[in-house]
Order: C-alpha cells, then structure tokens, then sequence
C-alpha cells in the first residue's frame, strides 16, 4: 500500500515542482549604493569612527582605540566622541535646532587627544568620511520599551544616513540597563 501511495505521490511532487519554472522571476528590491571614491587612497586607508551619546560611548570610544591598536596595528584610526548625556529626543531636537551643546573629542591613533566645546551634531556628521557612527542615549530610557518604539531611533538613523558621507555603518550602542525601583 506504500508503494503505491508513494507511486500516485510522485508524478504531484514532480508537477509542483515544475509548476513554478514557467513563471516570472519576482522582482528584486535593491538599494543604489554610490561607491563614487570621494577621498584619496591616503584619506580612505585611515579608519574612522563617531561616536555620538553619554559617559558609555566615551568609555567606549577608549576602549576602542585599544582594541584598533591591538587588532589593526599597521592601520590608521581616528576616534571621535561627541559627549552630551541626552535621551535621543533630545539628541533629535538638537539636530533639528542645529546646537552645538556637544564636546568633540578627537583621538588619533590611539593617544593625540584634541578636545573641541561648542559642537553640534550636524558638523560632526559631516566632518570626515566616517566609516563606523555609533549612537546611544542616556542609560535611564533604555528601559523604556516606548524609547524604542517611539521612531527616535529610526529617525536619527535615517538622518545620519542622509547627511553622512556613502557608505557608512550604524551601531547603536546599548548599554545595561539600571533596576528600576
């Protein structure tokens, strides 16, 4: 009985299979990506990283240089961090206001710190070809399941990735989370 079951099953399968070879192929959704080169060999060979957010993205932003220092250790890097302890609404507000509320702190290879006050978000964006952006906000929204939900996070990234030079990658830097009480 499950020969011939399995017999009737065969020609089925088989149909079903080439059912779909007559077909349209579904259309492909992709995005352009200008690969234009807008910076010297000597320009792109440093690697480069902005970090925008509170005391975490500086304490990562240290330990960062460390981590380049020891895994790319013929490579130039350079480090930014953009400190002010906001929420991402306010991070937001400040991009639409354009404030420069913002200390930038540059680090070069590790150990040339240049410290800028008065910064704002929408200068740093633009001021070199970052390869990496990383963003948080302060640790007590994290939380809160609205802080992402809300669209702050889709808007700040879609905003770096329009005013960011191509080609770009975003983090977003989660830190822990505090107990409420």
């Amino acid at each position: 009985m499950k020969k011939i079951l399995s017999f009737l099953l065969c020609p089925l399968l088989l149909l079903g299979l080439f059912a779909g070879c007559g077909s349209e192929p579904a259309a492909e959704t992709t995005v352009p990506v200008d690969t234009t080169p807008t910076q010297s060999p000597e320009e792109a060979a440093i690697f480069r990283i902005l970090m925008i957010g509170q005391s975490h993205a500086q304490d990562a932003s240290w330990l960062v240089c460390d981590v380049l220092s020891a895994e790319m250790p013929d490579r130039q890097f350079l480090v930014a961090d953009l400190y002010q302890p906001l929420h991402l609404d306010q991070h937001i507000q400040n991009i639409k206001d354009k404030n420069p509320v913002y200390k930038y702190a540059e680090i070069t290879n590790g150990s040339n710190l240049v410290k800028t006050p008065n910064y704002s978000i929408n200068v740093a964006v633009k001021k070199h070809q970052w390869d990496l952006i990383v963003f948080n906000e302060a640790t007590w929204p994290q939380i809160n399941d609205a802080s992402h939900t809300n669209g702050d996070i889709q808007w700040l990234t879609e905003y770096i990735l329009e005013n960011a030079a191509p080609g770009v990658q975003l983090a977003y830097n989660a830190t822990w989370s505090h107990p409420v009480t």
